[in-house]
């Protein structure tokens, strides 16, 4: 989302508040921001980069059941095995930006 959707989607004013508010998960490593190409650092768009936080969205916010064998069936469907992909490879990025010192 852009800072505009989500001043608008999230009821805040645009102030040094907000920028507050989205600097510190991203300092923090929860949120990754960047300029998408031919736009300007006005145009940052922000993403979601903790792998538990997009599990929790999208498997336990809208988990509606809790019969037995819900995970099971969960975890063997396309949208697990594809978030499982991308989060292992999110790690493997993060580790490797580790083990050469650079830091985001």
């Amino acid at each position: 989302m852009t800072r505009n959707e989500i001043i608008r989607s999230s009821h805040l004013s645009s102030g040094g508040t907000t920028t507050k508010v989205l600097t510190e998960p991203e300092e923090s490593g929860f949120v990754a921001s960047h300029i998408p190409f031919d736009k300007t650092s006005k145009e940052l768009v922000y993403r979601l980069t903790d792998e538990y936080s997009l599990f929790y969205l999208k498997f336990v916010e809208r988990s509606w059941t809790t019969s037995a064998g819900t995970w099971l069936r969960m975890s063997e469907g396309n949208s697990f095995k594809s978030w499982s992909g991308y989060a292992f490879e999110a790690i493997c990025l993060k580790l490797t930006a580790i083990k050469k010192g650079i830091t985001y």
